[in-house]
């Protein structure tokens, strides 16, 4: 009886508590234990005023007893009534003043509330109760949460996601007033992208070269034949794009259609984290080959990058070559690559030295000019004469860098590995070029390295056994890239450290005994030129320094690298020599090997 007693008062006690401080609360078991003993001490009272009324009922003379059991009675309900009052008439005010209390009284969850200066916003969390990423509503939003860790998310179409960590405490309020970043048109954001074409599956496409490609194989059989065909995957930060033949479960979905800013496609909302998914297929021009398009994303926008892919994508119709399986192979070993050529080809090596070495890929007793492989340790030369930078493609899984000489209608493409591919466009033999690019492959591990620079913003590619790092020294004395092996340093400073003292370290340099030579050098997308300058003494010439500069050094020196500007010096790098325009092997490899690191600058990827 009493147990049933203590549990109802128990739950009116947390129902006035809840009610009280608009929260959640938990009862310790010291709180518990001394309201136990309030409702002992009431049951008590009760019964001793039972007692009390009991004898007075027997019409007995009031005697001590009776009145002495009245006031127990009374003692006991008024310490009770009087405890009871005071914690919750007074509770308000000893909970927010006594820690001791506070300890006692515990809420357990808080509130969350949001504002966007844009309504609508879809707000997602995930800690506490939610164990992924989850929509708890859209802005205004006020919500009674579980004190916790949490991961906060929101997300409005054409805004950039918001995000950050927050910890709710219990009996208080995380409170965020977020003013949305409005986005950028998507497809402006994106200045650098990727063509892939693989020949022998018969598809093209272009995507943004910050996306993750990826090349599935797939095998199957049957009694009557056998399938083999390949599955392309693009991933982005909000978009994925699937090429595929196969069968995929998203093929079994029913397909309607739904519009975005005007355009209409077929397919179908909120598939697993994708808000879209839309579907197309690309055929061949004679029907022979078609591929299936899905593509997945979370926002709106992101069909802006999905519409320019699909323009892009190119389905050729493809024939079994099988005279390719009676191809010759031909393996250089000792710089890297393979590939196959018609039977009645031939290949031809042409030069060959330590650092360099070219071979030529051409029609038996043909005139026509040969496809040609080149490995060259340095720079490669012939790279500055190729004026316009293309795109990034791939050759049989490879990437490579695409450029093209409009005078001359000639493709270089460079590769991993200091491995260099020329080719000139002929229209009767384009076919064949392209089978045979799509055998090349390389065997060598590359023994270079990309290096980043995230703090000012450039990556360069160095041979495996250089390193790069932060010193002070050298001309100017101040903090600056070194780029060394030990002995020679390339020292890449920042312009806007240097351009004040510029003035006076150019004048130092226009000395008249000094002999100069210059030579073009492609750094990224642009010509620059690498100045020599040897001072003459004892009947030799010793190479002072090296500083790579737009033009003269009448011109600002620096080069252009993204949006900033640098300079770049070399010292007293090779060995004296009696003439600077018929140098040494060795020292022109040195030298060469210079213009190979300082040409691989570029901006650093994200």
């Amino acid at each position: 009886m009493n147990a049933k007693k203590h549990d109802k008062i128990n739950a009116k006690v947390e129902k006035a508590l809840h009610d009280s401080y608009r929260a959640d609360v938990a009862m310790d078991k010291t709180f518990k234990k001394n309201l136990d003993k309030l409702i002992d001490n009431s049951i008590q009272a009760q019964k001793l005023q039972d007692q009390a009324v009991a004898l007075k009922q027997t019409k007995k003379p009031r005697n001590k007893g009776y009145f002495s059991l009245l006031f127990r009675s009374f003692k006991l309900q008024g310490a009770f009534l009087g405890s009871f009052l005071v914690l919750l008439i007074f509770g308000g005010i000893a909970f927010a003043s006594v820690p001791q209390l506070r300890e006692i009284i515990k809420p357990t969850s808080g509130t969350l509330t949001v504002q966007t200066q844009v309504e609508g916003a879809e707000v997602f969390l995930e800690g506490g109760d939610y164990s992924t990423q989850t929509s708890i509503g859209i802005t205004p939003l006020e919500k009674k949460l579980k004190a916790g860790q949490f991961t906060m998310v929101i997300r409005l179409d054409s805004y950039e996601d918001y995000k950050t960590n927050f910890t709710l405490e219990a009996g208080k309020s995380a409170n965020f007033d977020i003013a949305l970043k409005k986005e950028d048109q998507v497809i402006e954001r994106i200045t650098e992208w990727k063509t892939y074409k693989d020949v022998q599956e018969g598809i093209e496409f272009t995507y943004p070269l910050s996306w993750e490609f990826k090349k599935q194989d797939y095998h199957s059989t049957s009694e009557d034949d056998s399938i083999a065909y390949s599955s392309y995957f693009l991933t982005g930060n909000k978009s994925e794009l699937l090429i595929y033949k196969h069968h995929s479960v998203i093929d079994d979905f029913e397909s309607e259609e739904f519009s975005i800013d005007e355009n209409t496609y077929l397919g179908f909302r909120d598939y697993k984290e994708w808000s879209y998914v839309s579907k197309d297929t690309i055929t061949s021009e004679q029907g022979t080959n078609s591929y299936k398009i899905a593509f997945f994303t979370k926002k709106k926008n992101e069909f802006e990058i999905y519409d320019f892919i699909l323009e892009g994508i190119k389905v050729y119709d493809v024939q079994k070559d099988d005279t390719q399986e009676n191809w010759t192979q031909f393996k250089q070993v000792e710089f890297g690559f393979t590939l196959k050529y018609p039977q009645d080809w031939i290949i031809v090596e042409e030069e060959k030295t330590d650092y360099y070495v070219e071979y030529e890929v051409k029609p038996f007793d043909n005139d026509t000019e040969p496809l040609r492989i080149i490995y060259a340790e340095g720079y490669f030369e012939e790279y500055t004469s190729f004026t316009t930078l293309k795109d990034t493609v791939t050759i049989n899984g490879i990437d490579a860098t695409h450029f093209y000489d409009e005078e001359t209608d000639r493709h270089l493409y460079v590769l991993p590995c200091r491995l260099f591919i020329v080719y000139s466009y002929n229209e009767e033999l384009d076919d064949t070029f392209s089978s045979i690019l799509n055998t090349f492959t390389i065997t060598k591990e590359d023994i270079w390295q990309t290096v980043s620079d995230y703090t000012w913003g450039f990556e360069i590619s160095t041979p495996s056994d250089w390193t790069y790092e932060m010193k002070v020294d050298g001309d100017f004395e101040i903090e600056h890239g070194s780029v060394t092996n030990g002995t020679e340093i390339i020292r890449i400073y920042n312009w806007d450290d240097v351009q004040d003292t510029w003035d006076s370290y150019h004048e130092s340099l226009l000395i008249s005994e000094a002999t100069n030579r210059v030579r073009e050098v492609r750094i990224g997308e642009s010509i620059y030129a690498r100045y020599e300058e040897w001072s003459f003494e004892n009947n030799n010439y010793f190479l002072e320094r090296i500083i790579y500069i737009k033009d003269t050094l009448e011109t600002d020196p620096y080069i252009s690298i993204g949006e900033k500007n640098f300079v770049i010096i070399i010292e007293n790098t090779i060995e004296p020599v009696i003439n600077p325009e018929s140098l040494p092997e060795s020292s022109e490899q040195t030298l060469l090997l210079f213009d190979a690191i300082v040409s691989s600058l570029k901006p650093a990827s994200d």
